[in-house]
């Protein structure tokens, strides 16, 4: 092990000498590197790009707590990292933690979104769904959108002065359809789409086609339900 440590030493030494035989400047002459340093490690701290609130901006809410409490007019936003609501007060910041929320509704102007919490909903095995959700649409045939995110890490390598040098909070939104409380998942193509409301009432594909609507889109989705529950009730 020794010696082969001595010969790899050595012929990298050989080569340098090589370099220098050929005109070209060695690593270790001091006009090319002052004081021999052989590398230089980026120690700068990294960056985290991004933040973990579904929306960083203050919206002014009502919130109903679970044992029946409303609190009217509160500025709030949600913290999906330790999944609890900021209020911010004149004077201080009070949080409140998901498992003591029903839900909470903007009531800024143009905006009246309702966040739910997710353990009203389960999955077909009853898999309760956990976290917070944006309610789409209610009603028999309902949706929402479901929280998330995923934190993309640095890349950057010092040595080769490559890759990213900062983490990167990705969010993400997953939508499912709801029927009474159970939720599932959003297919991924049109027919199943269609053949998951089976009422002879509603003719949604035309709906949609008149009316330029894309159902994995929030907003037209939506519409849709909307036109779905209203047929089912005719």
């Amino acid at each position: 092990m020794v010696r082969l440590v001595f010969v790899t030493i050595f012929s990298v030494l050989a080569g340098m000498n090589h370099a220098d035989s050929q005109g070209m400047k060695s690593i270790l002459d001091n006009e090319v590197n002052p004081g021999e340093t052989l590398m230089e490690f980026d120690n700068r701290s990294k960056e985290i790009i991004g933040n973990y609130y579904i929306d960083d901006n203050w919206k002014k809410c009502n919130i109903e707590l679970k044992s029946g409490i409303l609190i009217k007019n509160q500025l709030v936003r949600y913290d999906l990292e330790y999944d609890l609501l900021e209020v911010k007060l004149a004077d201080e910041l009070k949080v409140i933690p998901l498992r003591k929320i029903k839900y909470y509704r903007i009531i800024d102007q143009g905006d009246s979104n309702l966040f739910q919490n997710c353990d009203s909903y389960s999955f077909e095995d009853g898999t309760p769904l956990s976290g917070i959700c944006r309610v789409i649409a209610g009603g028999p045939c309902g949706a929402i959108v479901k929280y998330t995110y995923v934190v993309k890490e640095a890349t950057y390598v010092p040595a080769l002065d490559m890759g990213t040098q900062d983490e990167k909070i990705i969010h993400k939104e997953h939508i499912f359809l709801t029927k009474q409380g159970t939720i599932y998942k959003l297919p991924g193509k049109k027919k199943a789409f269609y053949s998951f409301f089976i009422n002879p009432n509603s003719d949604i594909k035309s709906y949609m086609k008149q009316h330029h609507l894309k159902y994995k889109d929030p907003d037209d989705l939506a519409e849709i339900l909307t036109f779905v529950n209203q047929n089912d009730r005719q």
